[in-house]
């Protein structure tokens, strides 16, 4: 995300106390447990980067959402919690432990409304209609492509097309778990009832031929 990331558009002390906050429930394990997973989104690679079993993962994980009081499912709870993992580490005055919440999608302890609004329109900006609206439900699947384009009704290698025109207008690397993180809370920041599959605009056919690069 370069300049346009979360990690240098919010002051990195309001970052670090709010990340301490959300985080104090855990312990260092789960900690790494936890970024392991947001990281690769899957148990088995997690498993490998630390090198403990994948029983050990997903009994970690349970823990993790019990202490939090979250459902680790969720798109936007990854989203934050990635960030809050992300977040630098400082020497702050131990606060409260806060529970994190999914509205709005950027919490205000990070960035005022309206400063998240113009972060997450920046970012976006250069999207058409059509792909901001395939973008953000690619992304509410957690980057799986089969469920999302059955959702939006497209084939699967017309949302790859757009996927890749996506990375190339945004110059991102949506392979990157962080990326697709800060995209997230973007979209879900700007989002209107019609930022949604039943809105996208359609051209005709199943597979919504050339829209993506228009």
């Amino acid at each position: 995300m370069g300049a346009k990331g979360l990690l240098q558009f919010v002051p990195t002390h309001r970052l670090s106390s709010w990340s301490a906050a959300i985080l104090q429930p855990l312990g260092h394990d789960q900690r790494r447990t936890l970024e392991a997973y947001l990281r690769s989104g899957s148990v088995q690679i997690a498993a490998s980067a630390i090198d403990v079993s994948e029983g050990t993962v997903r009994g970690r994980l349970r823990g993790i959402s019990s202490a939090l009081a979250l459902e680790l499912d969720n798109a936007t709870v990854q989203a934050q919690l990635l960030l809050a993992v992300r977040a630098p580490t400082a020497s702050i005055k131990p606060r409260p432990t806060r529970r994190l919440v999914t509205h709005p999608p950027l919490p205000m302890e990070l960035l005022s409304p309206d400063d998240a609004y113009r972060w997450a329109a920046d970012v976006l900006e250069p999207l058409n209609t059509p792909l901001r609206i395939a973008l953000r439900c690619w992304l509410k699947h957690r980057g799986r492509t089969a469920p999302a384009a059955s959702e939006l009704r497209l084939s699967r290698s017309t949302l790859t097309e757009w996927l890749s025109k996506i990375e190339d207008t945004l110059h991102v690397d949506l392979k990157s778990a962080a990326v697709r993180a800060e995209l997230h809370l973007a979209a879900e920041t700007i989002a209107t009832p019609e930022d949604t599959p039943r809105f996208l605009p359609r051209r005709g056919g199943r597979t919504y031929r050339n829209q993506g690069s228009s």
